[in-house]
């Protein structure tokens, strides 16, 4: 899953929310509010498989169990974004996992999602978590730049396959709870991107002058479709990646070239290939 959801689906039909006027947010607990964020989910992600969907029980025990169930409604009450995760450990070390945050379509890009990390970090951090971890999709440009560039989150990691089927490919994506929060998009403005990157190949790596490496990417799924095979360019995405994290660098930035293209930044850091 994503951390804000996009899509590249139709608008999804019985959408009823116009705006992102948030007039509350907060925890869901009872049985209709999880309901409602099945519903949300399947619409936004287009999955009605039930091996894809999520239940009401499970948000409840999530909630009874140390878990985070939050969302957000409009003016009219309709929940508009929801986000759900559990405390996870590695190494002896308790984190909380966000397993998705979901934003109706109608709503994506204006703060909507940043008001549901919010919810879920404070969550978080009542139960003692101190850092929270999520994976997506680095073919969705929006996510990454919201991760990495607005809530500053690492991309510690590359993992092949991350839901064990093909074609899921994630990076994980960690972020400390303890951190101020900051814009990290101002301070990574005095890295320029090579002024041919217009020329590169979409997944392709451009290293500059300076060492630093850059990836041009789509700016979205559905602009990648009209020219090239999406499962072509995962192949040659992960290539890149597994070469990036091979080398002990890590995507720390994701910025807008042009009206169809994104730009990965990746530096040294702490980062893994799984």
């Amino acid at each position: 899953m994503t951390a804000a959801a996009t899509s590249d689906l139709p608008a999804p039909q019985g959408t009823s929310a116009d705006s992102a006027s948030i007039e509350w947010s907060g925890d869901l607990n009872t049985f209709e509010s999880f309901r409602e964020a099945g519903d949300l989910y399947r619409r936004v992600f287009g999955y009605y498989d039930p091996d894809l969907s999520i239940n009401a029980n499970l948000m409840s025990a999530l909630v009874m169990n140390g878990g985070s169930v939050v969302g957000a409604r409009d003016a009219e009450g309709t929940l508009v974004g929801f986000a759900y995760g559990f405390p996870a450990i590695e190494d002896g070390r308790v984190y909380h996992y966000s397993q998705a945050a979901v934003v109706d379509r109608a709503c994506q890009g204006k703060g909507v999602g940043r008001t549901l990390k919010n919810r879920q970090r404070e969550s978080a951090l009542a139960h003692g978590q101190t850092a929270m971890r999520w994976a997506f999709d680095p073919l969705l440009a929006r996510n990454a730049h919201f991760n990495l560039d607005v809530l500053g989150a690492s991309a510690i990691r590359f993992v092949h396959d991350f839901y064990a089927r093909t074609s899921s490919d994630r990076l994980l994506i960690e972020w400390d709870l303890t951190a101020a929060e900051a814009d990290r998009s101002a301070g990574l403005a005095a890295s320029q991107p090579p002024p041919d990157m217009s020329q590169v190949p979409w997944c392709e790596p451009l290293v500059d002058n300076a060492g630093s490496t850059w990836i041009r990417m789509p700016s979205s799924i559905g602009i990648a479709e009209k020219t090239r095979d999406v499962a072509d360019l995962r192949a040659v995405l992960r290539r890149t990646l597994d070469g990036v994290y091979a080398q002990g660098q890590s995507i720390v930035s994701c910025r807008r070239l042009d009206a169809s293209s994104s730009l990965f930044l990746a530096a040294p850091g702490a980062a893994s290939l799984a």
